[in-house]
């Protein structure tokens, strides 16, 4: 059985090696970059021959792809992904990529959109500032793109099993990146070096974001980890008890450490919008649980609030204002926008990336650029998003977080959750190959 994998001698090494490189991994400045590709390198040729022996290349490639998350700040050439905006997740994206074209019947409307959007995309940006800053973002955009098609396809040709086993990385890659801002905290707080996404902040605030780029979003990622073990604990029925506690501890903890309120305001509304749509299926166990995070809440509130030097939870730290603000100039150019690019934005109208998805691609890519978005995620929940497992809540996270945090497509994760998320449970569904 191509499951087999699951197994506990393949998945404790497999676990034990992440857990190692996400590590070892936020020490790349302070190691020849040498060493750096060369370690990176075998652990991507390590879990890719553990993964092809029990799954199909693309799958492989979508698994390896899941565990590279947590440090896409490191380039393949061993040095930060700011110098060589190359990494290993952009790499195992683009071959996934390439597989399914060659390999299989992809969804025409997909197709179209992608190069409807590449069109509009660069001939509104050839005037911007930079026109190198804005393809950058087209780059960053189209990778989270192509993972429509990419999950159509692996949805509809995947291995027995998949889905489990899928998630369970997935768990594993957000405990991976728990304990890199763990080592993190624990280097910097000892030894004074800085290593990793690192501020300090009026208030007495001390951030922390491991190799992701963005506090928000690590507090992001970090909140889907916990959405995933909700769901395996209460769905799925695929964890004890006292992992359980352990697992959400764990990873609740470390948004603490983090700092961030996104993730953690995320995952209360969407725990809570799942308890309200599913209470027809409540029994001791979720009610055993909704008293505990009663109890609990409170406690997790006081920690988060300390840590942030006292500031209101519901303070909107600047961003109604830079939402005002956006919007003003949103009314010079609603049809076509200003164009991409993060530095030409803060160029032409010195404001920040509001931290919006609406908002801030109205003001780049304007109404028509949203419009084409809108297209990809109505075909998406439509067609291909699986309605029957409970894991599509890790996604209503993300698009709740996205209405708070800025470039939400940069994020690595999305991609991720997107094709995650057309799986199916069980039923092997083969595709029609070209």
């Amino acid at each position: 059985m191509k499951s087999q994998i699951c197994n506990v001698r393949n998945y404790v090494l497999i676990v034990v090696f992440s857990l190692f490189y996400n590590c070892i991994m936020l020490l790349y400045e302070q190691m020849p970059r040498m060493v750096v590709v060369f370690i990176s390198f075998l652990y991507a040729m390590y879990l890719y021959n553990k993964f092809i022996k029990h799954f199909t290349r693309v799958e492989s490639l979508f698994l390896c792809t899941i565990l590279f998350v947590p440090t896409y700040k490191v380039s393949i050439f061993g040095d930060s992904f700011k110098s060589t905006p190359v990494s290993w997740f952009h790499v195992l994206v683009l071959l996934t990529f390439v597989l399914v074209v060659f390999r299989y019947r992809v969804k025409p409307i997909y197709c179209v959109l992608i190069i409807t959007f590449i069109g509009y995309a660069v001939t509104i940006s050839l005037y911007t500032y930079s026109f190198f800053d804005a393809s950058k973002q087209i780059i960053t955009i189209l990778f989270f793109l192509i993972g429509f098609v990419n999950g159509y396809c692996i949805s509809r040709a995947h291995t027995n099993d998949l889905k489990s086993f899928v998630v369970k990385v997935y768990t594993l890659s957000t405990i991976s990146f728990s304990l890199q801002i763990f080592f993190q905290k624990v280097v910097i707080s000892y030894t004074g070096t800085i290593i990793g996404t690192y501020g300090e902040y009026g208030s007495d605030r001390i951030a922390y974001a491991g190799l992701l780029s963005d506090y928000s979003l690590a507090s992001v990622f970090l909140a889907s980890g916990c959405m995933i073990v909700f769901i395996q604990f209460i769905s799925y029925k695929k964890l004890t008890f006292m992992e359980f506690i352990f697992l959400e501890l764990f990873l609740l903890s470390s948004i603490l450490i983090v700092t961030a309120r996104t993730g953690i305001l995320s995952l209360g509304v969407v725990i809570i919008l799942y308890l309200l749509c599913n209470f027809r299926r409540y029994n001791n166990k979720t009610i055993v649980l909704s008293v505990l995070g009663l109890v609990v809440a409170p406690f997790f509130y006081r920690k988060l609030m300390s840590s942030r030097g006292g500031q209101p939870f519901f303070d909107s730290s600047g961003r109604i204002e830079n939402y005002i603000q956006a919007f003003g100039y949103i009314k010079d150019e609603p049809i076509t926008g200003m164009g991409l690019g993060l530095n030409n934005m803060m160029e032409k109208y010195a404001i920040i990336v509001p931290h919006n998805f609406f908002i801030q691609y109205l003001l780049q890519l304007g109404i028509t650029g949203v419009l084409i978005f809108i297209f990809f995620f109505i075909e998406y929940l439509k067609d291909d998003l699986n309605k029957n497992d409970d894991i599509r809540w890790v996604l209503y996270l993300i698009f709740v977080a996205a209405m708070f945090i800025p470039d939400i497509f940069s994020s690595r994760f999305f991609y991720v959750i997107l094709v995650m998320c057309t799986i199916p449970s069980d039923v092997t569904v083969k595709i029609r190959e070209k």
